[in-house]
């Protein structure tokens, strides 16, 4: 696949179509660049072939794979608190071993990052969840390394000092940022202008 240019304008996509009929779409709304995300209902070893198989035939680069999951909930604060990433301990077993499955799918298309909502980190780093995000996110982080794999993290749960926070406490320079603006307006996590500014060194997409 080509490089990415940067500032190059790209495209979220789901992977609930065919790869031909969705690279034939980014073709035709002249897109080059994109984001893959893949729903929990993929099986990625499945897909390998076939996205392998139209990637190559294709000019389209894709920058990130997005994980997401199932039962994900996004109507309220209070349900993207309950459903959403690894807040929930009763979740975080399953959820690591599709992560893991999604991290040796991009790397086997030859994607360098990947990204998912990890849940609301909290504000005080003294707190047992907070430990508890930053070993998983460490341990993504190992997973990728060895094939230069970055681990994204989406913003906008929480402030972007607590994002830096937790950034310098998970200590892997592989730990990125995926810079979400509309998540911080929505959430009331502070003003994306100023997060952007603090967040920039670890940023490598944004969403817009």
């Amino acid at each position: 696949m080509r490089a990415v240019v940067p500032m190059e304008l790209g495209l979220v996509f789901w992977a609930e179509q065919s790869a031909e009929i969705i690279l034939r779409q980014l073709q035709v709304l002249s897109l080059h660049s994109a984001q893959f995300g893949v729903p929990p209902q993929l099986d990625c070893r499945r897909a390998v072939d076939e996205w392998t198989k139209a990637l190559s035939a294709s000019q389209v680069k894709l920058s990130s794979v997005v994980c997401a999951y199932q039962g994900e909930d996004y109507s309220s604060r209070a349900r993207v608190h309950a459903t959403v990433g690894f807040t929930a301990p009763e979740l975080r077993a399953d959820r690591m071993v599709r992560t893991q499955e999604v991290i040796r799918f991009a790397k086997a298309l030859g994607i360098s990052s990947v990204s998912c909502h990890i849940g609301f980190i909290p504000e005080d780093p003294r707190e047992a969840l907070f430990q508890e995000l930053a070993d998983l996110a460490r341990f993504f982080c190992d997973q990728g390394e060895p094939s230069g794999q970055n681990f994204v993290l989406e913003t906008g749960q929480e402030s972007a000092e607590a994002l830096l926070a937790f950034i310098q406490r998970v200590g892997r320079p592989n730990l990125k940022v995926n810079f979400d603006p509309a998540n911080m307006i929505m959430y009331g996590s502070g003003d994306p202008l100023a997060a952007l500014k603090l967040l920039s060194p670890h940023i490598v997409s944004v969403h817009c």
